[in-house]
């Protein structure tokens, strides 16, 4: 309460001297001149005056209470009472300025009191908690270690602290820490399974909460759980379950505002087509349908793998490269594909640079028209668009025995044919409206002596063949003869030449394809027999049927080649064309049973693989420049009459 009128108007006529020492005497409190001083603004200066001199005046009771304190530790009182005793002293009197020696005595025996009583807290827990660690495996709690860090932090490095205490807190820190992390990182294992994957996610919310007070895992916990969320077939549900979670505040929360976005690109992905979702990936390597877009790569690979062993030759390289560089199919995967070969697999690896180094085949526009070596034969070879007739040259051009002649176009576009078939790589579909005529020389043994032999080898485009004799509007009225051909194809067959005649056959056609090649070689077999072709026909010494494509062939090859030309011509048009051939010496024998009967010879490069490379033998096309060799003409000059030829042993039709 204020102090009275009389009171207050004796402490206005003194001086702060006096005032001061009326305060320290008890007369008056310090508080009541404050109080005044509130209230009577002119008092206020000489009040900070006694407020100074008292401050740098020794108080008695300040020292009667200091010095009691004293007697008090000498007496052995408990830490508890004497830290109790000093920090009420040391909040009383810190602002004194004549006690400031004994205040901070007071503070160093309080912090030497308060060290001393942490450290026996300690002391009466972490010992029994480690015991129980020791023996039975229980492992300290999360407030125990972060009490025995907080002494640390308080107490390290202070003068007041016991070093015996520091140590053995440390001591103490280090196998509270130890086992602890052993317990955390033992249940921290426990969550994923033998291929380190998560086992539920509601294991690790668990050992979230089980662990709060340790941050070590707690970055790496927000980071599995994103990944969890990446991986459900529901992103958007699981990313919802995730904020909710971390109450909008994980380390990923900002992402999830493009997740509708990014599903739209993924759902305008084709998903049936591995390609397609391959490019997704590596388009979108952060995308969160990511691992959704894996795990469908995962599901349509082994049908695509099948399709590669199912269609080899149709199976482009840049795929199969793709299912290598992707990573969706491993080496292994894909040399078992191509039937256990590492060289294979290599070679489609390094197919681009392969054909990067390959002769280039001519275009027709550059081509001369060249008739061919005189007096020679003419080999001609019939055969529809992706008959494999291309496939045919490139396998005699491979071999060793046969040299083209490069100087013009013909030679050039062999040459190329050449480099196609010595790296056993298809070569691709010859261009329509060409005629090639390419001389050769094969070598070839007559009575010990090896010659080199002359003739011509002439290769038609399917697309004139199918175009000008298939495609005739009134076929039933037509008058039909080798000019209906054109682009140089009468000239070819109509010079003096002798000629052998070879009809491919694809056994693979289906569908249209397989109607118009029946078409085809009818038509073709009419215009062999018609009798306006009869003096170009005279001139033809052999004409047999080549069914490519062999290597597609099931059980005997010979014998299934054989049933390849009877579904196009049936017995009746066999025996017809037997019987036309003989009557004009063509296939001539001089056993009756053979004579005149075209025969049936499989043809195959060998067996292929994606990129329409191949690998196997020279095998076919060897057999068929033996039949080559034996109709030139150096084999007519030593043997007058027409003999049973070694290529006999093929089939007849």
């Amino acid at each position: 309460m204020p102090i009275n009128e009389h009171i207050e108007r004796w402490a206005l006529q003194q001086s702060a001297d006096r005032l001061a020492m009326a305060v320290l005497n008890g007369q008056i409190t310090l508080d009541d001149l404050g109080d005044l001083a509130r209230r009577k603004p002119i008092f206020a200066t000489k009040f900070a005056l006694v407020q100074q001199q008292i401050e740098a005046m020794p108080n008695p009771r300040e020292q009667e209470e200091y010095n009691a304190i004293v007697a008090r530790r000498d007496a052995g009182a408990d830490a508890e009472e004497l830290a109790n005793l000093l920090s009420a002293y040391v909040g009383k009197w810190s602002t004194n300025g004549a006690a400031a020696e004994r205040v901070a005595q007071a503070q160093t025996l309080l912090d030497i009191v308060s060290e001393a009583r942490e450290f026996d807290q300690l002391g009466s827990r972490v010992p029994a908690d480690l015991d129980a660690y020791r023996q039975g495996g229980v492992v300290p709690s999360v407030e125990v270690a972060q009490a025995l860090q907080m002494y640390l932090n308080k107490w390290n490095g202070k003068p007041v602290a016991s070093d015996e205490h520091l140590n053995q807190v440390e001591d103490w820190c280090r196998e509270v820490t130890k086992a602890r992390k052993e317990k955390v990182d033992r249940d921290w294992k426990a969550l994923f399974d033998s291929e380190d994957k998560l086992r539920s996610i509601a294991a690790l919310k668990e050992f979230a909460q089980l662990y709060a007070g340790d941050t070590e895992y707690s970055s790496r916990i927000d980071d599995i759980y994103w990944s969890w969320v990446l991986a459900q077939p529901d992103v958007l549900a699981a990313a919802a379950e995730y904020n909710e979670y971390y109450h909008r505040m994980g380390k990923h929360s900002p992402e999830i505002a493009g997740l509708q976005a990014q599903r739209n690109e993924w759902l305008a992905v084709d998903r049936t087509y591995i390609f397609e979702v391959i490019k997704y990936v590596e388009d979108h390597p952060q995308s969160a349908f990511k691992a959704e877009a894996e795990r469908l790569l995962k599901e349509l690979k082994p049908d695509e793998l099948e399709r590669m062993r199912r269609e080899p030759s149709g199976y482009r390289d840049d795929h199969f490269r793709k299912l290598s560089t992707s990573g969706t199919c491993s080496v292994d995967e894909l040399v078992d594909a191509v039937g256990g070969s590492r060289e294979v697999y290599d070679r489609i690896m390094n197919l681009e640079a392969t054909r990067d180094g390959l002769t280039h085949i001519p275009d027709p526009k550059e081509q001369t028209f060249e008739r061919g070596g005189s007096g020679q034969t003419d080999i001609v070879f019939f055969g529809m668009p992706s008959s494999g007739k291309t496939c045919v040259l490139t396998g005699l051009f491979a071999s060793q025995r046969l040299t083209p002649d490069s100087s013009d176009w013909n030679g050039r576009y062999a040459a190329a044919l050449k480099s196609y078939g010595e790296a056993m790589i298809a070569p691709p579909r010859t261009q329509t409206h060409f005629v090639a005529v390419v001389k050769c020389e094969i070598y070839k043994t007559l009575k010990d002596k090896e010659l080199k032999v002359p003739f011509n080898l002439v290769d038609m485009a399917g697309e004139d063949f199918k175009n000008q004799i298939v495609h005739i509007d009134d076929l039933d009225n037509a008058t039909i003869s080798f000019d209906s051909m054109g682009q140089g194809a009468p000239e070819i067959l109509a010079n003096n030449h002798d000629k052998v005649f070879f009809v491919l056959i694809d056994p693979t056609a289906t569908g249209s394809r397989d109607v118009i090649q029946k078409d085809a070689i009818r038509t073709l077999i009419g215009l062999f027999e018609n009798p306006v072709n009869r003096s170009i026909m005279g001139r033809v010494r052999g004409l047999h049927f080549v069914v490519t494509k062999a290597d597609t062939l099931s059980g005997n090859r010979l014998e299934s080649a054989r049933a390849a030309v009877h579904k196009i011509l049936n017995e009746a048009s066999r025996t017809k064309l037997t019987n036309f051939c003989r009557d004009l010496s063509i296939n001539s024998s001089n056993k009756k049973q053979l004579d005149g009967r075209p025969r049936v010879f499989c043809f195959s490069l060998g067996k292929f693989h994606p990129g329409n490379i191949y690998s196997g033998s020279q095998h076919d096309s060897e057999i068929i420049l033996n039949v080559i060799s034996d109709y030139v003409a150096a084999e007519k000059a030593v043997t007058p009459g027409r003999k049973v030829r070694r290529f006999f042993t093929q089939p007849l039709i």
